[in-house]
């Protein structure tokens, strides 16, 4: 994969990220459960809208890593590891220059 492409999902996804830190911010003013709060997919796929609902701790422990996304089981990552695996969802570390981007855009 070319730089810019992976610079592309990079940012993509970190725009994803940054939507879900908001929701984090909403559910915790609102006091929605915390063991089912929706989140957006962080996957690469630009159209992907799917919503995980994810206990608000596991979200946590990946966003302390800056370079790990979040992505509905079975989405494709051309510039990431694998982590973990869930139940209805991966966690995806990002890696070369995406991870860079990813690390800097957190």
């Amino acid at each position: 994969m070319d730089r810019l492409t992976a610079e592309r999902f990079a940012r993509n996804q970190s725009t994803f990220r940054d939507a879900n830190e908001r929701i984090v911010k909403a559910a915790g003013e609102i006091g929605v459960d915390e063991r089912a709060v929706p989140f957006i997919c962080e996957c690469a796929e630009e159209a992907c809208t799917q919503v995980l609902l994810i206990d608000l701790a596991e979200y946590s422990a990946v966003r302390r890593h800056p370079r790990r996304f979040l992505h509905a089981a079975g989405h494709r990552d051309d510039v990431g590891t694998l982590i973990e695996m869930h139940g209805s969802y991966i966690v995806v570390e990002k890696t070369g220059v995406a991870g860079e981007i990813a690390e800097e855009l957190a």
